[in-house]
């Protein structure tokens, strides 16, 4: 289904932000485009939803079962309302910013202009006097935008659950702040319901509840998983990509926000499918019974990764810790500190990098996904305003954004996965049923296991997970030596072979949460990723070189099978390096204008006005010096001359109303004296205007959106009208100040 909100009124879909201007702004993007948060969306359908079952008598408790309640999961997700064509518009301004023609016009401020406007508020007293500091100014949204996106069934709903959504939709008038102000009127459709008419919808929620999902569920058949095991292991890369911002919370700061993981851990990507093989194999709460559902996501046997950011093809994991950067330097010279010697220019000061990165010989590529804070508040319904506590704000990562990662296994079960599990859209992270949490999930090729190219007695083991190790009483203890026991036991040789000649690391806490069982997980001490260790080995074999690429494939230490412990050998890592940003290719034509056209035009005419205003005050002030008589014009004959400007349509118009008023009058006479007679009726005065060296650059840039200034007469006539207008208005200041 999709949910449709158009604005019939000003509205303010408030951020519960500001700036130096606006008390109150609406939400937007990095683009300064605006939307509806879709827990807004939700919020506002869930009161309307519980006004029907008011009006209609019937109990509020199909709402709930709807929209869920605390400590419930509802049955549907919506996903954030954008404007029609969004992402064309988007990748369209996008690509318009890195040229210079058009690129001084799209700062997001000017865009967000194109869809509001500024309104001013203020309190009267009893006297009917403005109180003190009681000066309001927020941006709202103007009318007529139409705003849609998509309602996602979780679980599916039963024909009377539906009706109730779209009898919610229609009864939805007003949104936003100040809804009972004059602001926010609305008119909300569902497409793509079942219903023809609010009638029909009343006598289907009017109806005893059928349990129409339970059946739909009964029919379905269950899918049968069923691999053919081969004994050999090989791994098969996943993709996961956002389609909506997406919160994986992490314990970090104050209590009232809630900051998001940049990567998808592998705890996040098992639940993903482990729900998935549940609902096609039909496997309820016996699951864990199932042999397959054991070996894939309880047993050790199938190692799942975390899946890191992903951009142009490259893949970025935590930068290593002996990579660094000089502390208060802007160079983009990064060092390798393993091989700091007293020789080398290296500076003393240097510090890591704490990005996520891709290593290319001597290029150090950064990136990191980008994310946005989101402002939500909890609304007392009947009070119409926020309760005391109830204001958040959540990080989120941005929807587009791609993550990569890998599942080494038996081939058989990854076969199996690949052909049964296909590409699939699933919800991930907090506040997963409205706004945030939508991603989709996708299969890549099955490979065999890289093999080790490593030789050399001395490498480097990087941590790109926390690496878990237990000591010999079973607690958990990042240590180097116990790293020792560790690498002896998997490379097949004597720990005194082994030395850690130098490490830059660093030892977290873990804690997950277990959602189905509602508590946290015991306290885990590990190395963090990013954590490095220079090993050097007495002597090198087949044996151990197979084996460094089985460390590599496997990763080391506990928990390998929920993401930790995986690690890469690196070695012949050069001294100095240079840090670049990841390089963007090019996917459309920069001049190819069709979404943004009608922003671009606004803006750019906008500030063509802001300039031609400029002029009409150069010319009242030249006027002012050059003419001796220039106060003999009266503040009456500004104000007729303003009068007929603001109500002429056309050069034609002006010119006959000047005519009839003025001509051959005093006040014709006077202007005739001055010199302004002749100017103000004369038809080439906006030829002389658009010479003028700030005006004409603009003929070039409108050129390239169709707008020819020399042949547009409206165009042509709101120059001459904004110039003589600003004029005037500057005379009548000018006469002012000299009173």
């Amino acid at each position: 289904m999709e949910v449709r909100i158009k604005t019939l009124s000003y509205s303010l879909f408030a951020s519960g932000e500001g700036d130096g201007l606006i008390d109150s702004d609406v939400v937007y993007d990095s683009f300064g485009i605006p939307y509806i948060p879709a827990k807004r969306v939700k919020g506002c359908l869930k009161e309307s939803a519980l006004e029907v079952c008011e009006m209609l008598g019937i109990s509020s408790e199909i709402v709930y079962s709807v929209f869920g309640k605390d400590g419930f999961e509802g049955k549907i997700y919506i996903n954030n309302l954008y404007i029609n064509g969004y992402e064309d518009l988007k990748s369209e301004i996008k690509a318009l910013k890195k040229g210079k023609v058009f690129s001084l016009y799209l700062h997001p401020q000017k865009v967000l202009s194109h869809f509001t406007a500024v309104r001013y508020q203020t309190a009267i007293n009893e006297d009917g006097v403005a109180k003190e500091n009681s000066l309001r100014t927020v941006r709202v949204l103007k009318p007529d935008i139409e705003f849609k996106g998509d309602i996602y069934e979780i679980k599916t709903l039963s024909r009377r659950e539906k009706a109730l959504l779209y009898l919610a939709a229609i009864n939805l008038k007003r949104m936003g702040t100040s809804r009972n102000r004059g602001f926010g009127e609305v008119k909300c459709i569902l497409e793509n319901s079942e219903f023809e008419s609010s009638q029909e919808a009343i006598d289907v929620l009017l109806t005893s509840e059928v349990a129409e999902a339970s059946k739909d569920d009964n029919k379905a058949s269950s899918i049968l998983f069923d691999p053919k095991l081969t004994g050999e292991n090989a791994k098969i890369k996943f993709t996961v990509k956002t389609l909506s911002p997406v919160v994986i919370a992490q314990p970090r700061g104050e209590q009232n926000t809630v900051y998001t993981k940049k990567y998808i851990p592998a705890s996040v990507v098992r639940g993903l499918l482990a729900k998935r093989l549940v609902e096609i194999s039909k496997l309820g709460r016996d699951a864990h019974r199932n042999e397959h559902f054991y070996t894939l996501f309880l047993s050790d046997k199938t190692k799942i990764g975390n899946a890191y950011p992903k951009k142009e093809g490259y893949v970025f994991y935590q930068t290593p810790l002996f990579i660094q950067e000089e502390k208060g330097s802007n160079s983009a010279t990064l060092y390798n500190v393993f091989d700091k010697h007293e020789e080398t220019e290296m500076p003393n000061n240097t510090k890591p990098l704490n990005k996520f990165c891709y290593i290319d010989d001597e290029n150090v590529y950064i990136y990191e996904p980008e994310t946005t804070f989101y402002f939500h508040n909890n609304r007392d319904r009947e009070k119409g305003h926020s309760i005391g506590e109830g204001i958040f704000y959540y990080e989120a990562i941005n929807s587009g954004e791609e993550f990569e990662g890998e599942i080494v296994g038996d081939r058989g079960y990854l076969e199996e996965l690949k052909q049964k599990f296909d590409d699939f859209t699933a919800f991930i992270g907090r506040s997963k049923t409205a706004q945030y949490g939508l991603v989709k999930f996708c299969f890549g090729d099955i490979e065999g296991l890289n093999s080790n190219e490593v030789n050399d007695t001395e490498f480097i083991v990087y941590a790109i997970s926390p690496i878990i190790l237990y000591n010999e009483y079973g607690f958990t203890q990042p240590s180097e030596n116990i790293l020792i026991n560790y690498l002896a036991n998997l490379l097949e040789c004597e720990k005194e072979e082994i030395e850690i000649v130098d490490s830059a690391a660093r030892i977290e806490k873990i804690e997950n949460f277990i959602t189905i069982w509602k508590l946290k997980t015991p306290s885990l001490f590990a190395y963090s990723a990013g954590s490095s260790f220079k090993v050097k080995l007495k002597t090198i074999d087949d044996k151990i070189i197979r084996n460094l690429g089985k460390i590599e494939a496997e990763g080391i230490g506990e928990e390998k099978n929920l993401g930790f412990g995986k690690v890469k050998i690196l070695h012949d890592i050069q001294e100095e390096m240079v840090r670049k940003k990841v390089p963007e290719k090019e996917d459309r034509n920069s001049t190819d204008i069709k979404q943004s056209r009608d922003i671009l035009l606004e803006i750019i005419i906008r500030d063509l006005l802001t300039v031609v205003n400029y002029l009409g005050y150069r010319k009242a002030e030249d006027f002012k010096g050059t003419s001796k008589n220039w106060k003999l014009i009266s503040n009456h004959l500004i104000n007729r001359l303003s009068k007929m400007l603001t109500e002429s349509n056309d050069f034609s118009e002006w010119k006959i109303k000047i005519d009839e008023n003025l001509d051959g009058k005093k006040a014709g006479e006077l202007l005739k004296k001055l010199g302004l007679f002749e100017e103000l009726t004369d038809k080439e005065m906006i030829k002389e205007i658009l010479s003028k060296q700030d005006v004409n650059k603009f003929e070039g840039i409108l050129s390239k959106l169709g707008v020819n200034i020399m042949e547009d007469s409206s165009l042509q006539w709101d120059i001459f009208k904004n110039y003589w207008l600003n004029f005037l208005r500057y005379l009548r200041l000018f006469k002012k100040q000299e009173e």
